[in-house]
């Protein structure tokens, strides 16, 4: 779908520990992306959440002593099982609630349109959460992890996906006239 010029235009830019949603004050092509809400992940390293040591399993047949058919370098006895990273889970809940925040303001008709720009991995996650509202509004994704650009960055990121979508001319802020103009 493609946006019309007096709809509201969300763009919302995340990774698994921060998500800036923003809403386009201005043209098409001439983003004015103003800052709408800044959520950041407060999740420190997988050492810093993790106070175990990784368990343990006894390997099948290590108790004998005599086989042979156990093959040259096969490890036998006791193996460490691989522990959760916590870190990482928790950037994916991240991604999920920022979903949820999306799916609820989508259901409530906040914006007309959205584009997500995110990072390969988190916007494969939220692709997962997505309500079929949402997904109505979404006119691009971008995989590109932005977040800690500068506004003026992400607005001309913005337009040159939009200018991707518009194939025909559109009002531009160059057709408005008013005093002293045309």
């Amino acid at each position: 779908m493609r946006p019309m010029p007096d709809d509201k235009l969300w763009v919302v830019a995340f990774d698994g520990g921060k998500a800036l949603f923003l809403e386009n004050k201005g043209f098409y092509d001439a983003p004015d992306l103003q800052l709408v809400s800044k959520h950041d992940n407060d999740n420190p390293p997988d050492r810093e959440q993790t106070t175990d040591a990784p368990g343990r399993l006894q390997d099948a047949g290590s108790g004998s002593k005599g086989n042979m058919n156990l093959g040259e370098g096969l490890a036998h006895g006791r193996s460490s099982v691989q522990q959760t990273d916590r870190h990482e889970m928790e950037k994916r809940r991240f991604v999920d609630r920022m979903i949820e925040r999306l799916n609820e303001e989508a259901r409530k008709d906040t914006f007309d349109h959205i584009l997500l720009i995110a990072a390969d991995k988190a916007l494969g996650e939220a692709r997962e959460e997505y309500s079929d509202k949402l997904k109505g509004k979404i006119i691009a994704e971008e995989p590109a992890n932005v977040v800690n650009e500068p506004i003026d960055k992400l607005e001309s990121r913005v337009k040159s996906l939009l200018a991707e979508l518009i194939d025909e001319p559109r009002p531009s802020h160059r057709d408005l006239t008013g005093p002293g103009r045309g």
